[in-house]
């Protein structure tokens, strides 16, 4: 689920689809991938466990834990360099999107 909406600080846009892309990549590169993170094999699980968009307090947590990833660079990916940077591009945008409210990001550059 996207940041915003589980702040509860909007409702559904488009760009929350797409941020919704970028973490069901990000927990197939977690769960399924090698790849260097500092976390190892709990990085997937202290990212993804726990999250109930039912429970508000659940909801805050997942924001924030989200919010701590994008303000980190994504893990290289062993053996792959394309989806690496595929990855380090999307955080990027989402960066913008989650920190950067205003950042000028208008709905066409969505696509």
């Amino acid at each position: 689920m996207a940041v915003e909406v589980l702040e509860g600080k909007t409702t559904h846009a488009v760009r929350h689809d797409l941020e919704l892309f970028y973490w069901i990549l990000a927990w197939i590169a977690l769960r399924h991938l090698k790849r260097d993170h500092p976390a190892g094999t709990l990085a997937c699980t202290n990212l993804f466990d726990a999250q109930d968009s039912r429970n508000k307090d659940d909801s805050k947590r997942a924001a924030d834990r989200k919010k701590l990833w994008l303000e980190r660079e994504p893990p290289n990916i062993d053996k792959n360099p394309l989806l690496s940077l595929l990855l380090s591009d999307l955080t990027n945008i989402c960066r913008q999107w989650v920190f950067e409210r205003d950042g000028g990001q208008q709905p066409l550059d969505w696509y």
